[in-house]
């Protein structure tokens, strides 16, 4: 299987440059092809950190890597549309999504490698996705017994994704840019300007009002970010998100695009240690 690494980046260099730092350390690294998709600034303060962003990835240690910059602010939903299609439509089977506020342990690529190989034995690769990020204050002596333990997921933080699941969500993901997000392309942040009532009208559309997730996807506590887009497609589709029980990244960004420091504890990240194993650890108890 044919597998590139797409990371998103915006204008939070003191993010990114603790990402990268963490990112070389990752064993196999060099082994795979990087993309980064840097989004472009909505003002001249934002013009100044998306440049050091640029000069960070540019001076990432690796032996391919390509960069995609914008001139001008899009937002995420299009970093994470155009990242996919460049890497799929350029013959790759499977992507492996990565972001720029996070903190990757040593073992992080072998560890969702591994996890993904083993959880093709159930399902199809149609019909999952990978992460290794789970929401735990797990202490390290109990993370040790959950090792090899893969469970359903919920966020898409450093996650592999197969082609064929793309093709499914790649239709929903790009109405979703021209209907919610293009209209505002003039706007300083576009991603922002989108009506969330809209989208979760819309995404109650895909599931249809008979689905058992109609009511969860138009509820005023569901999301209308594109990660929220890809979730209602694979609830429709019946795509299963999986992660591993032992996080292998630590999120580390309490601020960005909707992310303040009082919302990143109320989500459990604060409360969320990167505990360290080796490669041969991780795999022998995901194996077992």
């Amino acid at each position: 299987m044919d597998i590139a690494i797409a990371m998103t980046v915006f204008d939070r260099p003191h993010y990114l440059s603790a990402s990268l730092a963490s990112l070389a350390q990752v064993e196999g690294i060099r082994d795979y092809p990087i993309l980064f998709c840097i989004d472009g600034p909505y003002d001249e303060a934002s013009a100044g950190r998306c440049e050091e962003s640029l000069r960070l990835c540019s001076q990432f240690d690796h032996p391919n890597v390509d960069i995609i910059t914008r001139d001008k602010n899009l937002g995420v939903a299009n970093q994470v549309y155009d990242s996919k299609q460049v890497l799929y439509q350029a013959g790759y089977d499977a992507v492996i999504s990565l972001v720029d506020d996070v903190e990757y342990s040593p073992c992080a690529l072998q560890a969702l490698l591994t996890a993904y190989d083993v959880a093709l034995d159930r399902y199809s690769p149609s019909k999952m996705t990978m992460d290794i990020f789970n929401r735990t204050e797990a202490t390290r002596s109990i993370k040790e017994g959950s090792l090899g333990s893969i469970i359903a997921g919920r966020d898409q933080i450093a996650y592999i994704m197969h082609k064929d699941v793309w093709a499914k969500i790649e239709p929903y993901l790009g109405v979703y840019i021209m209907k919610f997000i293009h209209p505002f392309r003039n706007e300083p942040q576009p991603y922002r300007a989108r009506n969330h009532l809209e989208v979760k009208q819309w995404f109650g559309g895909l599931v249809g009002k008979a689905s058992p997730y109609y009511s969860y996807v138009t509820h005023d506590n569901f999301p209308s970010s594109q990660d929220a887009c890809v979730e209602t497609v694979m609830l429709k589709d019946d795509i299963t998100r999986l992660t591993t029980k032992v996080n292998h990244v630590k999120h580390i960004g309490r601020y960005g695009e909707h992310m303040v420091p009082e919302l990143h504890c109320q989500m459990g990240f604060d409360a969320i240690t990167l505990d360290l194993f080796t490669v041969p650890q991780v795999q022998a108890a995901l194996r077992r």
